[in-house]
């Protein structure tokens, strides 16, 4: 008899493993089918998503909402540096779009200030903005030193008028092409005596 209750605990174990993996497989692509049927889920809900690379699971995208509100969309390198990044600019709320270095120090930026006009800085070494690009109106290009003053500037006016403006360290005008309207006219003054 020893033998024979033997014999039948493992033909019930033996059952009992085929009706639990049976089970277990109905139930798991059962539900995978549904799933597939329902089509893709209408939204995904998360407060950070990383995309990693499928062969190293290296990150290479990060969606996040910081605790101060901050959303942000990085773009990484295959090394997992950051090399583009769209984030709302903390201080203000507006759009920043940030493209980086190797080293992770940002070189170009385009922003938009509160009244919606767009700015593009182009950074030098140091990370101040060496060049500016701006819509006031009309189109303008500033040229900055090391410090960030504005040394050269370079505009259209609404009619569509170019000057050119080169200015000292200190922000004071050293030069303008065409010359403002006053120095013309005083210009043309001292040529009649």
């Amino acid at each position: 008899m020893n033998n024979t209750r033997r014999m039948l605990a493992a033909v019930c174990i033996l059952a009992a493993s085929f009706a639990g993996g049976g089970l277990s497989h109905w139930l798991l692509s059962a539900g995978e089918a549904r799933a597939q049927e329902a089509g893709h889920p209408k939204y995904v809900r998360a407060t950070d998503l990383y995309i990693v690379d499928k062969n190293t699971e290296t990150v290479r995208s990060v969606i996040n909402v910081s605790d101060d509100g901050t959303m942000s969309f990085t773009v990484r390198d295959k090394n997992g540096r950051s090399r583009f990044t769209l984030e709302s600019n903390r201080a203000s709320g507006h759009p920043e779009l940030k493209l980086l270095d190797a080293n992770g120090r940002t070189r170009a930026k385009l922003v938009t200030l509160s009244d919606g006009r767009p700015v593009m800085h182009l950074l030098g070494e140091s990370g101040r903005s060496a060049v500016q690009l701006s819509v006031e109106g009309a189109p303008r290009i500033a040229l900055t030193d090391k410090s960030g003053a504005v040394r050269a500037d370079l505009s259209l006016d609404a009619g569509g008028s170019a000057s050119l403006t080169i200015y000292d360290a200190g922000g004071k005008e050293l030069w303008k092409a065409p010359p403002p309207p006053e120095a013309i006219a005083a210009a043309d003054s001292a040529e009649d005596y």
